[in-house]
């Protein structure tokens, strides 16, 4: 089947030719955008992460301001 596939597209001369390098091409961008979409969703994770303890210290300290409000009362 291969050898069938590459005689056809010896027959079809430059075009055939950039026919292939287009195709691969793409392979290779398709490749190169799927980890670039992955290392993209690892750093929304660990934004998202941070955003999460940020908000965790940030409840702690306004409890912890509140309950000093309501002891001087």
């Amino acid at each position: 089947m291969i050898n069938q596939l590459l005689e056809t597209i010896s027959t079809q001369g430059l075009s055939g030719t950039l026919l292939v390098l287009a195709l691969v091409v793409i392979f290779f961008l398709y490749k190169e955008t799927k980890s670039e979409r992955n290392a993209r969703m690892t750093d929304i994770k660990q934004v998202w992460q941070e955003d999460i303890r940020f908000r965790g210290e940030l409840k702690a300290l306004l409890d912890t301001i509140l309950e000093i409000l309501r002891s001087k009362k």
